[in-house]
């Protein structure tokens, strides 16, 4: 058993966050010092990352674009995650090194990042605490150099404590900062909130979140999630032309994520049949993925009830590079009247831009959302976006987009119709969201992160 050497300051704290209400608890980072090193250097882990075995959501997107962004201004950045088992173990790309871990699991795992997760989980237990004391010793004694160690969920949780006790084994807890962040409520059941809040300061990406997390025990500081530059190109007005002539006469919605009943697919379904209800020609544009056989096991239940209230569903590959050919391809997959296109391969880059900006509204409308980053990435592109009402702090109503109240499929068509009566507020807010979503750029982000951690300004 490993006995924790609490300071007293710690102590303190400690005993006044037990007596107070959770929105009154003080951080227990708070009471760290704050760090004097000139330079930092810095090592993330997270089960999910860049490759396609490993991306699942939104986390491999979130990780991979805030390990780029740290590398940007100069930090040196090492990722660490559950990798394609076939790639280098360690690998350098844009600036970043890539560390793919787990991968003699993986190997025999081979259906993605959460197949095994367990055996990968005690996998990382086992070399990772070490082998990052090790890096923190030699970067300590490369000229005062200070340690900014990121986890993500709850599947790094042990690995970070275990990180935790053998710093404090080997009298280097004060060479290194530890952070967690909570990105979703997945897996809290399991995690010792009071231990890891002792190991690390607790983080997470939206107020819904942080205000969820008070029923841990926890008050995490809020650094949201961040989206690339590459995301703002704005559709050229070919482009725009080739979505307007190719869907002319047709209401379009588009929606991302994955198969799975937070997201409400049968929201988005019954706004297109309330649509066809009343006469109009209605189309979904969804592209969803299944995350888990429950995943599946939804899509095909979507299925079946799209076919038994009258909806056709058609399918398109989608791979598409331009935004003009996307429209194109999506338009020869259209249903005789209304219903649901899926796109059956991912979509990125400009042809991504276009489905947002191109269609007449974004449906983001999770009823539970941690953060939305699609919704984000959405507006980033000028799309009009409408969401849940959890963790898109970003939205404004009527300002900069929408937000939902219920899961009734009339309260999109009210949505849809106020935007049809209010042509010159559309355009306004199309160029809010554009603005909005600006403030959330990566290097905003980090700016963010570093001043959460008490940390100085990155040295570049």
């Amino acid at each position: 058993m490993t006995v924790i050497d609490e300071t007293p300051d710690f102590q303190r704290v400690a005993e006044r966050n037990r007596r107070r209400p959770p929105h009154l608890v003080r951080p227990l980072s708070a009471c760290a010092p704050r760090s004097t090193a000139r330079a930092v250097t810095v090592h993330h882990l997270s089960f999910e990352g860049p490759d396609r075995y490993s991306s699942a959501g939104g986390l491999g997107v979130r990780v991979t674009g805030l390990a780029d962004a740290l590398a940007a201004t100069g930090v040196a950045t090492d990722l660490y995650f559950v990798g394609d088992p076939d790639l280098p173990a360690i690998e350098r790309r844009n600036n970043v090194t890539l560390r793919r871990c787990c991968q003699h699991i993986s190997r025999h795992a081979r259906a993605g990042v959460y197949e095994a997760e367990e055996d990968k989980i005690a996998d990382l237990c086992t070399w990772w605490p070490a082998h990052l004391a090790d890096r923190v010793h030699a970067d300590a004694a490369a000229a005062g150099i200070h340690t900014v160690v990121l986890a993500e969920d709850w599947h790094t949780v042990w690995p970070l404590i275990g990180l935790h006790h053998e710093l404090e084994r080997r009298g280097l807890r004060g060479a290194a900062t530890l952070a967690w962040t909570a990105n979703n409520r997945f897996g809290f059941d399991r995690i010792d909130f009071a231990r890891l809040a002792h190991a690390a300061t607790i983080l997470t990406i939206s107020r819904a979140m942080k205000h969820l997390m008070w029923n841990s025990g926890v008050n995490p500081l809020v650094v949201p999630n961040g989206i690339p530059d590459d995301v703002f190109t704005p559709i050229s007005d070919v482009t725009q032309q080739a979505w307007t002539e190719s869907f002319a006469g047709w209401t379009t919605l588009a929606k991302v994520g994955r198969w799975d009943p937070d997201k409400r697919w049968h929201m988005a379904i019954g706004t297109v049949a309330a649509l066809r209800n009343r006469g109009e020609r209605a189309v979904l544009l969804a592209r969803g993925w299944d995350g888990n056989v429950a995943a599946a096991t939804h899509y095909a239940e979507l299925r079946q009830h799209a076919a038994a209230i009258g909806l056709e569903w058609t399918t398109c590959d989608g791979t598409a590079q331009s935004g003009e050919q996307l429209a194109h391809d999506l338009s020869a997959c259209l249903p005789s009247h209304s219903g649901i296109v899926e796109l059956t391969q991912p979509i990125a880059g400009p042809a991504l831009q276009s489905f947002y900006a191109g269609t007449s509204a974004v449906l983001a409308n999770s009823g539970f959302e941690p953060f939305g980053l699609v919704g984000l990435e959405a507006m980033a592109a000028g799309a009009l976006v409408i969401t849940g009402a959890t963790g898109e702090d970003y939205v404004e109503p009527y300002v900069n987009g929408f937000s939902l109240d219920t899961d009734a499929p009339q309260e999109i068509v009210r949505v849809i119709d106020w935007t049809r009566r209010q042509p010159h507020r559309v355009e306004t807010i199309r160029a809010a969201a554009v603005a909005t979503a600006d403030r959330y750029r990566w290097p905003h982000v980090v700016e963010r992160l570093w001043l959460a951690l008490n940390l100085p300004a990155v040295t570049r």
